[in-house]
């Protein structure tokens, strides 16, 4: 017979004193609970989910929030060394050292989600990495959903169950975030594959979806708040020095507040554009410097094979135009002549990452 674990509420009223309750990893956007964050294979939901997973580990800024600090378990069915590519990457980018992040990356079992087995595997994992770091475990994720699913079919409402189930026993037993990485279905880019028990037996749900040149990340389901949040993102290039040379790494650069509005004014859409283009265009250049210094004209053909969804030469040409004159403005270049430095004192990955993000 099971013993029963009847507790008198006093009891458990000192204890909602005594023991603290971790509700959120990021504010109204990712709580602790179990959810996904889904978008099609070209919006940028791995790099987002590496970002996240970086800024969670490192306690840095997300979106101008500041995140709860613990660590992460990024568990992969899929494209494991390119994810890992990523986060080094991505560490490196920050301005942060790989042996002081504590996120541990690991293979999902091959009998998935919807196997208690896996669960086991991945909780021993988890534990380990708690006992190594003597850091409370924040967030695991599982990128992908359908690579660390199983043998059973999204769309089977029993199989989908036990996999929710599995990672809620996860959140539970760590009191932390569990996201799963997700496909779109075939009605569009709102909606996730499969059952819908993804959506109706989970605590969160994010999108994310291309517009142009930047991802927005939307908050479509947060438990006991608001949703409707959005943030705007950019994609771009990072070098990154491995045993047989220098590799590009696609990064997240910048994570930024986005209006909740869902019909932005002319002057608002032009205002968002030129914060990322301003944003871009150092990335840009801080890729191409040596020494501190780099060519005017090579930040420009950069940036101008960069904006390729800019139609014309004028766009392009004002679009650079604009961001140099800003970038002057805040000290973070100086020009002369056919030079440009980049100021030592403003680092803007690093900066961006460890303060408040402008709001678009």
């Amino acid at each position: 017979m099971e013993k029963a674990n009847a507790q008198r509420i006093g009891v458990l009223r000192r204890q909602l004193l005594e023991v603290e309750c971790h509700r959120e990893i990021i504010p109204a956007v990712l709580p602790v609970g179990v959810g996904f964050i889904f978008g099609p294979s070209t919006a940028g939901k791995t790099g987002i989910a590496v970002r996240t997973s970086v800024a969670v580990a490192a306690g840095l800024q997300w979106g101008g929030l500041q995140v709860k600090k613990g660590a992460v378990l990024y568990v992969t069915g899929e494209a494991r060394r390119s994810v890992i590519q990523r986060l080094c990457a991505t560490i490196e980018y920050l301005g942060l050292v790989a042996d002081h992040v504590p996120i541990a990356v690991m293979a999902c079992p091959k009998k998935g989600l919807v196997d208690g087995e896996t669960r086991l595997v991945i909780r021993t994992a988890a534990a380990e990495l708690v006992r190594a770091t003597g850091m409370q475990m924040s967030l695991i994720i599982f990128d992908t959903l359908s690579t660390c699913f199983g043998d059973a079919k999204e769309d089977d409402a029993a199989a989908a169950s036990k996999a929710v189930t599995n990672m809620a026993c996860l959140h539970e037993e760590f009191d932390c975030a569990v996201m799963g990485v997700h496909h779109p279905g075939k009605k569009g880019n709102r909606e996730m594959r499969g059952s819908g028990v993804f959506f109706n037996n989970v605590d969160f749900v994010l999108s994310v979806d291309r517009k142009g040149a930047t991802s927005i990340l939307r908050v479509e389901k947060f438990k006991d708040g608001p949703a409707g949040a959005r943030f705007a993102f950019d994609i771009a290039s990072s070098n990154l020095i491995v045993a047989d040379g220098e590799i590009s790494v696609q990064v997240v650069h910048q994570i930024n507040s986005w209006t909740n509005a869902e019909n932005a004014t002319v002057e608002e859409a032009t205002e968002k554009q030129t914060f990322t283009d301003v944003a871009v265009a150092l990335n840009l250049l801080r890729g191409i410097v040596v020494a501190g210094t780099a060519s005017l004209r090579a930040w420009q053909n950069a940036c101008y094979a960069h904006w390729c969804n800019k139609r014309t030469d004028p766009a392009r040409r004002k679009a650079f135009s604009t961001a140099k004159k800003k970038l002057q403005e805040a000290g973070d270049v100086t020009i002369d002549g056919d030079i440009v430095s980049v100021s030592v004192s403003k680092n803007g990955a690093h900066n961006a990452a460890h303060t408040s993000e402008p709001t678009l």
